[in-house]
């Protein structure tokens, strides 16, 4: 393409800011999210969860990164890149809930990581074992919901699947604090996707 081409091409309304808004959507803002697990309850079900629960404790959250990794062709003095094995997004997200007096968030997460792995000795039939004889029954898969300034939701959802719980940080208490108190939690998944995925068999 040449210069002349280049030029052409621009629109001179797109160097004002009545021109761009005349044509382009709103920016996405970082404020405008919910997250939540459906069917959190069939893990945890002592902690008589409903839909609300976790959304409204959830405080942060990554949208995920995603790698295709690069295969290297060499040949005399040049090389050539290839795409290889895609990553997809290291696999782990980290979300800060904010907890209440009743410890919902800390019985939750509590809950899913013995039913992963039960380190209680007073459990007669599961102690240092598995409570769940499959991955499948110990997963979830966690929504993140984007929205409009308007509360219009956008047209994807990010769907981490089959995510557990990986780690749970620290949470630090002081006499010195004023702060509410928060658990970072790293959720281990095996892929995520943007839902409804429309790209099957794309442009083949």
């Amino acid at each position: 393409m040449s210069i002349q081409e280049v030029l052409g091409a621009v629109n001179p309304a797109n160097f004002t800011i009545n021109g761009r808004a005349a044509k382009f959507p709103d920016i996405q803002r970082t404020f405008m999210w919910q997250m939540m697990i459906p069917g959190i309850s069939q893990i945890c079900p002592a902690a008589m969860l409903d839909t609300e629960d976790l959304l409204v404790r959830c405080r942060s959250i990554n949208i995920p990164s995603r790698t295709n990794e690069p295969i290297t062709s060499s040949f005399m003095g040049t090389r050539q890149f290839f795409p290889g094995r895609a990553d997809p997004g290291g696999g782990q997200v980290t979300i800060d809930f904010e907890d209440t007096e009743d410890m919902t968030i800390s019985r939750v997460l509590y809950e899913w990581q013995q039913v992963i792995f039960n380190i209680n000795p007073e459990s007669t039939i599961s102690a240092g074992k598995s409570q769940r004889l499959l991955k499948r029954r110990m997963v979830k898969d966690i929504y993140l919901y984007m929205f409009s300034y308007a509360g219009v939701p956008l047209p994807k959802v990010i769907r981490f699947k089959n995510a557990w719980v990986q780690n749970v940080a620290e949470v630090g208490l002081t006499y010195d604090g004023n702060e509410a108190v928060k658990y970072s939690v790293t959720f281990q998944y095996d892929y995520w996707i943007e839902f409804p995925d429309t790209t099957t068999d794309l442009y083949i």
